[in-house]
């Protein structure tokens, strides 16, 4: 039994448009929330029972929103708007090559974006999203530790900045230094 009417705050996410800002950065949001979960188990409480689900929940959306970004995902999942997959991916490697160039090196092989598949462009491109948004936490936990209150608007500005990037509305990766994954 329902207990409450559904509401657009609950109701699943229809088809994606990887060209609306807004909406990327929802769908980031969802990756980063898996990524600091996971994170944080490993490194607070490696042993606990939820450590492997998150673990592998956050593998399972990581996988996902590539194979979306790759152009894998049909209609009923994207919007068929020609981003996705050889648009996005060249889009990364100009928008953002010294990042995508240490992300590679740190998933090895290769760090030259040019001569990488769109797959390692687009899964280089999340895992820095990731390490920036990693260095995001830490940066607000130090804040806290310290007895000072965390902006909030720092955690807006960086999905702005990669939200930007991803949906295309951004030449480049523009972020704060202390934000910038691998410097």
């Amino acid at each position: 039994m329902q207990q409450f009417p559904p509401v657009n705050e609950i109701r699943p996410y229809g088809v994606v448009d990887l060209t609306d800002q807004s909406t990327m950065l929802l769908v980031l949001e969802e990756l980063g929330i898996a990524h600091l979960q996971d994170e944080w188990l490993r490194t607070h409480t490696p042993e606990a029972p939820d450590a492997a689900q998150a673990a592998e929940q956050h593998e399972e959306f990581f996988e996902d929103l590539c194979a979306i970004l790759e152009g894998q995902a049909g209609p009923d999942r994207v919007e068929p708007n020609g981003w996705a997959g050889a648009k996005l991916a060249s889009h990364l490697r100009a928008a953002m090559p010294e990042v995508l160039a240490r992300a590679l090196i740190e998933g090895g092989g290769s760090s030259d974006p040019s001569v990488r598949s769109d797959h390692d462009v687009v899964a280089a491109a999340l895992r820095a999203f990731e390490a920036s948004l990693s260095r995001l936490s830490a940066h607000q936990e130090k804040i806290k530790t310290e007895g000072a209150q965390a902006d909030p608007a720092e955690y807006i500005q960086l999905m702005i900045g990669w939200s930007g990037v991803f949906s295309g509305k951004a030449e480049a990766l523009k972020l704060s230094d202390l934000y910038m994954p691998y410097l």
